[in-house]
């Protein structure tokens, strides 16, 4: 078998030339830029850097009174504080690059609301989980926000308590107490999706996803009458990707986060051996 790589701009009339081809399109693979399945041994999760806790090396609330912990069995442990605030999370750097699509992919458990609380996940934004309120704001903050079964999306990780932007962002329902899937998917443009599975589902490719897209917003404008920025639209550059518990309600805490599988992918990498993406392979 001979083979030729021709460009994908390649006339019409060169491959009638060559008679039966076949001809394979090189698909963009999904390259890893954050993925961790807590497949590590049980015990309180290590400081920043330490063993197990190196790729990612998750920042957390190392000082809480009761620690992140590794189960032993692929499951993240992260208590819901009785103190609320941002005193339970995992976090880490990411760079989104302008022109590249990115997927963000978590699976976990979380208890019925009355006993764990509300849960953020997504894009922080800063260090500090502030978004819209922080001082420099970060309007690259975008992430989902889990009260009991309904599945919300914001710019303000802080949640509705701070009167900021919030959406139910669907007609899917989150199952508490079983295990849960969600994903922001970024295109190449900033263009956001959401999208929900009942169950463990770690392909951002899959088939399965239930899109959550469609918007009903409850906050539509910021405390100061300005509009907030379009929520389905991402800032590229500097962000950080993560997990937190924010509330001090007595009655939404005292509960455990169990994360499964956190991962970013970046969507718009080359195949292996593909050479660019812009060919064809042509085969006679």
């Amino acid at each position: 078998m001979r083979y030729a790589t021709y460009s994908r701009f390649a006339t019409i009339g060169l491959l009638a030339m060559l008679g039966t081809v076949f001809v394979q399109f090189p698909a963009p693979a999904q390259v890893v830029i954050v993925e961790d399945d807590f497949n590590d041994p049980a015990g309180t999760m290590a400081s920043p850097g330490t063993p197990p806790n190196t790729d990612p090396a998750w920042r957390w609330t190392e000082e809480s009174t009761t620690p992140n912990t590794y189960t032993g069995a692929s499951i993240l442990s992260m208590p819901m504080e009785s103190s609320g605030g941002f005193d339970q999370y995992i976090d880490a750097d990411v760079e989104l690059v302008a022109g590249h699509a990115y997927a963000y992919v978590i699976v976990l458990t979380l208890p019925i609301n009355a006993v764990g609380g509300d849960q953020q996940l997504g894009f922080a934004g800063n260090l500090d989980w502030r978004g819209a309120v922080s001082d420099p704001p970060a309007s690259n903050q975008r992430g989902f926000y889990v009260s009991g079964a309904n599945i919300g999306f914001s710019d303000s990780v802080a949640g509705p308590n701070g009167g900021l932007k919030l959406t139910w962002v669907g007609q899917s329902t989150f199952v508490n107490d079983t295990v849960q899937s969600l994903m922001i998917r970024v295109s190449e443009t900033g263009v956001i999706t959401t999208w929900h599975f009942d169950g463990d589902l770690r392909d951002p490719n899959s088939g399965d996803w239930f899109e959550l897209t469609d918007r009903t917003d409850v906050f539509p404008d910021n405390p100061d009458g300005s509009q907030s920025p379009d929520l389905f639209q991402m800032e590229f550059g500097p962000n950080v990707i993560g997990v937190q518990h924010f509330y001090g309600v007595p009655d939404r805490t005292g509960g455990f986060c169990l994360l499964d599988y956190i991962a970013l992918f970046d969507m718009s990498g080359e195949t292996p051996n593909s050479g660019n993406p812009e060919m064809w392979t042509i085969y006679e």
